[in-house]
């Protein structure tokens, strides 16, 4: 499982826990996006489900960015993501959400629902191919 938190900030950034290790995920307007390791290895494993801290940051990113842009009080938010492969014909990402701060019913019901827009999440949620070139 991957955990990723953001808290309110100029610099939109996740801090990532997965499987050990810590990385932090920071988006900066016209810095675009960077990936930082605060361990010193990274395993196969962890590599191998990169996708998991992935899809947890660019949830938060994603809230933070609407959150902002809306005028919500969202103080926080925290996506765990678990990677579900006991099915051998798919894969499925499992999360939830955590919202912090003073929201309304309504606006936590619609940041949920902006959760399942992040670009992240579309783009693995499509039908997914390979060419070697």
């Amino acid at each position: 499982m991957a955990a990723s938190t953001t808290e309110r900030a100029s610099l939109i950034g996740s801090d990532v826990f997965l499987a050990g290790s810590f990385f932090f995920l920071a988006f900066g307007f016209g810095m675009g996006l960077s990936c930082q390791s605060r361990s010193p290895f990274a395993s196969p494993s962890q590599i191998q489900t990169l996708p998991v801290p992935a899809l947890a940051s660019c949830i938060n990113i994603t809230l933070r960015m609407y959150a902002d842009q809306h005028g919500l009080a969202l103080a926080g938010v925290t996506t765990r993501v678990q990677l579900d492969r006991s099915n051998p014909e798919e894969t499925v990402f499992e999360y939830e959400v955590e919202l912090q701060g003073t929201l309304s019913e309504q606006d936590r019901a619609r940041l949920l629902s902006v959760a399942a827009t992040c670009p992240v999440r579309r783009t693995l949620s499509k039908r997914m191919g390979f060419r070697a070139g």
